[in-house]
């Protein structure tokens, strides 16, 4: 599976209940070094999950909003639900969904995630 067919994927929380869609990924550069210039792979270490707006962030989740007033309570509405989901709490994915672990409530939220 390609990281990009993850993107819009329904998620389902431990209740079956519907916790939203992907809009990004969280990729950590720790695996083991791949030649030839000897960086270390990505693996994927969890998905954002939103409302099913599709809209992504424009990378606002990854830290506190500085800029003008509107901007600010703008981004903050549109990430107010917006969570979290750890790899490690996805038990089965398939194309067109994935099932979790965990409950919605147990997510934390992408702005308490560094």
């Amino acid at each position: 599976m390609r990281l990009s067919e993850l993107t819009g994927t329904r998620v389902y929380d431990a209740d079956g209940v519907l916790v939203g869609e992907v809009t990004d990924l969280r990729l950590i550069q720790d695996g083991p070094p791949r030649p030839p210039g000897g960086l270390a792979a990505l693996r994927l270490d969890g998905v954002v999950v939103g409302g099913g707006f599709g809209t992504r962030l424009l990378g606002y989740e990854h830290r506190p909003v500085q800029g003008p007033a509107l901007l600010r309570r703008l981004v903050g509405l549109l990430q107010r639900d917006t969570r979290f989901v750890d790899w490690v709490h996805v038990l089965e994915h398939r194309p067109d969904r994935i099932d979790l672990s965990v409950r919605r409530a147990e997510l934390p939220l992408i702005r308490d995630v560094e």
